[in-house]
């Protein structure tokens, strides 16, 4: 019976409010789609030199649990099956830490108004994946997927 409640309440639940976020963003919105699958060939690019540290403690983050290579690689925008991150306007927000994050089926692109929020951002962007992606030892056994997702937040 309880089997059963648990089921219920987790069907009727949004998703957006199931994603394990903390602190809670300022908007969550679950999008319609497949979601990004982070792969051996996926790459960490960045815009701008003052971007080029962030990415590459993203994947010196995402590469022990991963197995992946993750190259961190220069680029003017995002490109399919990458990781992108980019300083820049975030819409609807005043905050010096603001970031958005939008992950689709192709790519995960990161926008922050300051360096600190991209790496706000990608401290978001590891709590969406699964749990395991902070255990220091390849997890043969994961499939590394992030939720078509928008998430526009601003820490303050």
């Amino acid at each position: 019976m309880k089997a059963i409640i648990l089921i219920s309440l987790t069907l009727l639940t949004p998703l957006s409010a199931q994603l394990p976020v903390i602190p809670r963003p300022v908007s969550l919105q679950m999008q319609q789609g497949a979601s990004y699958s982070l792969s051996s060939k996926s790459r960490i690019t960045y815009q701008g030199k003052d971007v080029a540290a962030v990415a590459e403690l993203l994947a010196i983050g995402l590469r022990p649990a991963t197995g992946f290579p993750l190259p961190v690689v220069a680029a003017q925008g995002e490109s399919r099956g990458n990781i992108h991150l980019q300083l820049g306007e975030v819409p609807r927000t005043q905050g010096r830490e603001a970031y958005q994050l939008l992950a689709r089926e192709n790519s995960v692109v990161i926008t922050g108004r300051t360096v600190a929020g991209l790496i706000n951002a990608t401290q978001t962007l590891c709590q969406l994946l699964d749990p395991a992606i902070y255990d220091p030892r390849k997890q043969d056994s994961i499939k590394w997927i992030v939720p078509p997702v928008t998430i526009v937040d601003e820490p303050s």
